[in-house]
Parts: C-alpha cells; sequence; structure tokens
C-alpha cells in the first residue's frame, strides 16, 4: 500500500496544473478576457491598455497603467471606516432554467433592489465548481468594501438602487456560481462569458508587476484628489464655496 501511495504522489507531482482563462463580450463590441495562474488573475480588455493583476491568496488588486506608469495597490478592508450611505435590499429571485452558455447549463435569476427589479442574471453553479473560478469568485466579494466610499459619495442624491446593488452582488455569486450572461433594467445585455477554457497553460510572466512603475494606493490618492479640490477652492467665490460645501456634506 506504501508503494502504491508513494506512486500515486510521484504521478500527480509531475503533472502540470491547467490554467483557467475566461472571455467575455459587452454591448459596445469589446472584449475582455481574465486569466488565471497559480493563485493568481489577470484582467485585461481589448478597449484600454489598463489591467488589473489580482494575488487571489492575499487578496491584493492591482491597478495597473502602462499610459502613467502607475500601479494602484487596493487592499481588503481598506475603507471598512467609511459610511454604507445609501443602504439597498437586494434580491436575487429564481426563475427557472436559463440557456447553455460557453458549453455551461444555467439558471435564470431575477434582479430586485429595495423592490425596483433591475434585470437578470444567468448563472452557472458547475462552471463555479472549477477551483480557479471558485477562487476569484471568493476573492471578489473580500474586495467588496472598496466600493463602500463610492456608495458613501452616492449617498449625497437620490442614486438608482439598481447601480447601487451591483455593488452587492458578489455575495450572491459566491453562493451561487458564476454569471456567465448579465442582462440590465431595460432588458439589454451588460455582459456575457463567451468561453472559458479550463486547461489553458499561462507563462508566469504574464501576472509580474512592473518593478520600474511608481507605486500607489487608494488612501494616497484620495489625499492627492482633496489637496486638488481644496486648491480649487481657493479660487471658487465665498457663497459658491458654501454650496459646494453643502453639496459635499449631502445637504
Amino acid at each position: 500500500m506504501r508503494v502504491l501511495i508513494f506512486m500515486l504522489l510521484t504521478v500527480l507531482g509531475t503533472v502540470a496544473l491547467a490554467d483557467t482563462v475566461i472571455k467575455d463580450k459587452t454591448p459596445d463590441g469589446g472584449e475582455g478576457t481574465i486569466s488565471i495562474h497559480d493563485g493568481w488573475a489577470r484582467m485585461d480588455s481589448d478597449q484600454s491598455q489598463e489591467y488589473q493583476i489580482w494575488d487571489l491568496n492575499k487578496g491584493v488588486l492591482y491597478a495597473v497603467s502602462p499610459a502613467e506608469r502607475r500601479i494602484m495597490e487596493m487592499k481588503p478592508g481598506e475603507h471598512q471606516g467609511a459610511q454604507p450611505g445609501v443602504a439597498v435590499k437586494l434580491e436575487m429571485k429564481k426563475v427557472g432554467k436559463g440557456p447553455k452558455i460557453a458549453g455551461y447549463s444555467t439558471e435564470e435569476y431575477l434582479v430586485m433592489a429595495n423592490g425596483k427589479q433591475c434585470g437578470k442574471e444567468y448563472i452557472s453553479k458547475r462552471a463555479a465548481k472549477n477551483a480557479d473560478i471558485q477562487h476569484l469568485l471568493d476573492n471578489t466579494s473580500k474586495l467588496a468594501d472598496l466600493a463602500m466610499m463610492p456608495r458613501a459619495m452616492m449617498g449625497m442624491s437620490n442614486t438608482d438602487p439598481c447601480v447601487l446593488a451591483d455593488m452587492d452582488k458578489s455575495d450572491h455569486f459566491k453562493k451561487l456560481g458564476i454569471p456567465l450572461k448579465s442582462i440590465d433594467a431595460d432588458g439589454q445585455v451588460d455582459n456575457e462569458i463567451v468561453s472559458i477554457d479550463t486547461k489553458a497553460k499561462l507563462d508566469a510572466k504574464l501576472f509580474a508587476l512592473p518593478s520600474d512603475y511608481e507605486r500607489t494606493n487608494m488612501q494616497k490618492m484620495m489625499g492627492e484628489a482633496m489637496q486638488q479640490m481644496q486648491q480649487m477652492m481657493q479660487n471658487v467665490p465665498p457663497e459658491a464655496q458654501q454650496y459646494l460645501q453643502q453639496m459635499m456634506q449631502g445637504k
């Protein structure tokens, strides 16, 4: 028995684990790619030179801008102190079976936010059984607190609850599966996955962060934005300053 176990471990140790590549499309004709390899994910779009690299083991997301030669680092928990702003109750009601998408069967879910119908999601539980995809979904929910800052800002106006609901879908996807097609409130396709390759072979260099780029983070960028705003306020008439301050405070 020991010999058999040793042989199995030896064989398994020599087998290269496959990577995962997910391709999607948007209504404007854009195409995106999510590449997952050994605990790392990279997200590219054919409409932008910018891309994101995600350390799935640490939950850290790096937004890379080649044009600015800058990397912005985003960590879970960075904005836990932010005010939640507008509250939203998100419901995802199962309707029934959906169509096959990218070779996977789906279930159709109706998306509701504060009682308002916001569209539909076609979700595959089978596709989410892939270890790479599940790792990705787990991390998506961990970064949900990054949405707290824009939500607090949205609290200054009567924001559509469907817009806010998009920030809360990740927890539901973690439980239900991966969304393969999203339909908005107007019945238009918002995003659709066209293929999932679970046998890809990716080069680790694809996930390497440029070593000569400037590093920054959300706190630093917010500080710089506040400084710029203060400089702008100095050139604004006093009555306009008071009006802008009231808007920022949600009055």
